[in-house]
C-alpha cells in the first residue's frame, strides 16, 4: 500500500481493518513489513530516516505513538535503510500482551500508524510503500448492550 506522509505533521495512518461491533478481544499475532521511499529521498523522506511504526485502535494524532495508536502492536523503530526507492530489511514486531477493546457503542478500527522521530527526517511531503504481513488472533465478544 501506499500511504502520503505530510511534512508538517511527520506522522500519519492508513485504516487497515473494521472490526464487528462489540468487544473485540486480541490475543496475540505478528507483523513483518518493509518500508521503501516512492518519493525523491533527498528531497522528502531522507535517506536514513528513523521510522517508527504501531498497531492501535486510534489513528495517529502525534508524532509520538501513545495511547490508543499503541494499543495493538507497540510502537516499532526502524531506520529506512533502503536505497531510492528499494524496500528496506523487514521489520518484525509481536502482540506483546492481550487487550479487550470495546466496539459495543462503534464498532473498533485498526490503524497502521507511521511516524518520523525528527523534523530533520522528512524535507518536503513524501509517500511510503508499505508491503509485509500482519496476523492477528482475535475474538469478537459480542455486544451486551
Amino acid at each position: 500500500m501506499q500511504v502520503p506522509v505530510t511534512d508538517a505533521l511527520a506522522y500519519t495512518s492508513h485504516k487497515l481493518f473494521d472490526f464487528l461491533g462489540g468487544k473485540v478481544r486480541i490475543k496475540g499475532g505478528t507483523a513483518r513489513l518493509q518500508f521503501a521511499v516512492l518519493t525523491t529521498r533527498a528531497s522528502t523522506i531522507n535517506d536514513n530516516a528513523a521510522l517508527t511504526w504501531s498497531l492501535g485502535s486510534a489513528a495517529a494524532s502525534s508524532a509520538a505513538l501513545a495511547g490508543t495508536m499503541v494499543n495493538v502492536l507497540a510502537s516499532t523503530g526502524r531506520t529506512l535503510d533502503g536505497a531510492g526507492a528499494a524496500l528496506s530489511t523487514a521489520s518484525t514486531a509481536d502482540v506483546a500482551a492481550a487487550v479487550t477493546l470495546d466496539g459495543a457503542v462503534t464498532p473498533v478500527d485498526l490503524y497502521l500508524n507511521l511516524a518520523f522521530a525528527t523534523g530533520t527526517d522528512i524535507d518536503a511531503d513524501g509517500t511510503l510503500a508499505i508491503t509485509g504481513t500482519i496476523t492477528l488472533l482475535w475474538e469478537n465478544w459480542g455486544d451486551n448492550a
